[in-house]
Order: C-alpha cells, then structure tokens, then sequence
C-alpha cells in the first residue's frame, strides 16, 4: 500500500505544480492589452497559456494608432534610411497613449527658386551702342525713316533736269488724300532701278530680323508708301508705278540677295568664314555692315 499511496501523492503533487504554474503564467503574461491592439492579442483569447512576445525592434509598421506588443529590450529611439538623396528618420513624439508614436521627418528641402534663378544666364552683349539700336525693327526703321528724309531733302540740291522738283512746297501731302495718287513720267532709271533696289534693302531689313518672306514683303510695301505719300510728298503726289514697283521687285531682288548672303554664312557661327567670303557678304548687304558698327 505504501508504494501505491506514495505514487498517488505524486501525481496528486504534479498536477497541483502544473496548475499553479500554469496560473502564474497565465497572469504574468497577459498584462492589459491596448484599445487599439488586435483580436489575437487579448489574453483572454488563450487562458491558461502564456502569450508569445511579439517583438518589433524596428516599428517600420507603427503608425496610424497600431502599437503590437513591445519586446523586454526597448525600441531604438531614432531608426534612420538611407533613402538618397534625403535621409528618413523615425523619431519618437508624443501621443495619448503609453506606447511610443513614430513619425516621419525629413530634412528641408531646398525654397523654391525665384524665377529670376531660373532664366538662363546670357552672356553681356558686347556691341555698340548703334549696333544694339538697329538690331531691333522699330530702331532700324527710325534709322532708315531719318535717312530717307535727309535724302529728299539733299535731292533739293540737285538740279532739276535730274529730278524734276523745285523748292518743297508739301502741295503733294494734300493731293494725296484728295486726288490721289498719279502716274509719274520720271526717267527709267528712278523707277526702274533705284526704287526696286530700295524695296529690296527694306526686304533685308526685315529678313535679317528674322521676318518671314511674306512679313518681309509686307514691311517693304509699308516703308514704301509711307515714304510715297509723307516724304516724298514735299514735292510731288504718290506715284503709282512706285507703289507697287518698289516692294514687288524688291521682294524678288531681296529674297536672292538673302539666299546669296546665307551661302556664304557657316552653319554653326552664322558668319562669313574667309576674306574672300567676308566681302562677298559685305557687298551683297553693305546697309546691314553699316548698322553692325
């Protein structure tokens, strides 16, 4: 009976060790979980087991209020990504509850740029004064306004049997707007060669200002007749064959010289390249040399 009552003691011993281990583990290992944690987190999902540790050491998931369980050994308290070319840390901050709050910072980033900052650089420019002038339409057109009427006015020199005009007496101005234009009966050469010169060095005045042809021909028929019906008109109406003689052939001589002064340019420079090449260029526009000083 003694071997049998013994063995019956240990048994009976055993499972009241089991049971009061097993107790202990139970409460020691299921501390209140937070409001916000899982189902499967709860203590009282599992009685009678201790739960197992969740460990997170580094809370890459810990946002938005889920907090799992921490682990014995604390959180690191900065976690830095190398995520060029800005660099990520989780720090912690504050939040109502005990469990830490990461959130995410990153270094400032650079203001915005001023649009100033944003033009590109050019370089100064190193041409004259004139030169900056006539570069622009409305500054070689003064130029060229300023010079037709100092022409007329030195043509009052010449003697009549050249150009057919007396002293100025802006009779023409009114004749204009009242009679209109008329047909003229002056010498071949003024028609004929000298005013379709003209409209073509109006042409290239705006081809060089980057004007398309049919712009170009338009300016030239512009600085025609008002140079037809204001300057010229100190001594005589309008004319009719200058009207549409001086911007039709001068479109057609002017366009050929453009083309011509465009060979002789480098492609890359858009310069002549060679002595022989640099005079060509001049003579073929000796008016565009002359606004370049």
């Amino acid at each position: 009976m003694a071997p049998r009552k013994c063995r019956r003691s240990l048994v009976v011993g055993g499972l009241l060790l089991i049971a009061l281990c097993g107790g202990e583990a139970s409460v020691e290992a299921a501390p209140a979980a937070p409001a916000n944690a899982g189902p499967g987190l709860h203590a009282s999902s599992v009685p009678g087991f201790p739960l197992p540790r969740l460990e997170l050491d580094y809370p890459l998931l810990a946002r938005s209020g889920f907090f799992p369980r921490l682990a014995v050994n604390p959180l690191p308290q900065t976690l830095s990504l190398q995520l060029s070319p800005m660099v990520v840390g989780l720090q912690p901050d504050a939040h109502p509850s005990d469990a830490p709050f990461f959130r995410s910072e990153a270094p400032p980033l650079a203001g915005p740029r001023s649009r100033a900052d944003k033009l590109p650089t050019s370089a100064p420019d190193e041409r004259s004064g004139w030169a900056q002038w006539n570069a622009t339409l409305p500054g070689v057109t003064t130029t060229v306004m300023v010079f037709l009427v100092t022409m007329v006015g030195g043509f009052t020199l010449l003697p009549k049997s050249t150009t057919g005009w007396t002293q100025p007496k802006f009779s023409g101005l009114e004749g204009n707007f009242t009679q209109g234009p008329r047909f003229d009966n002056d010498h071949g050469y003024w028609n004929y060669a000298f005013h379709p010169l003209g409209g073509s060095e109006f042409y290239m005045m705006a081809r060089n200002r980057e004007l398309t042809w049919w712009q170009s021909f338009a300016y030239a028929a512009a600085v025609s007749s008002t140079f037809e019906f204001f300057v010229e008109s100190a001594y005589e109406r309008a004319s009719w064959q200058d009207l549409w003689i001086t911007p039709v052939s001068g479109a057609f001589i002017g366009e050929l010289r453009w083309q011509a002064k465009k060979a002789l340019e480098d492609p890359h420079s858009k310069r002549p390249v060679g002595a022989l090449n640099q005079v060509l260029y001049v003579i073929v526009d000796p008016f565009e040399a002359i606004y370049e000083l």
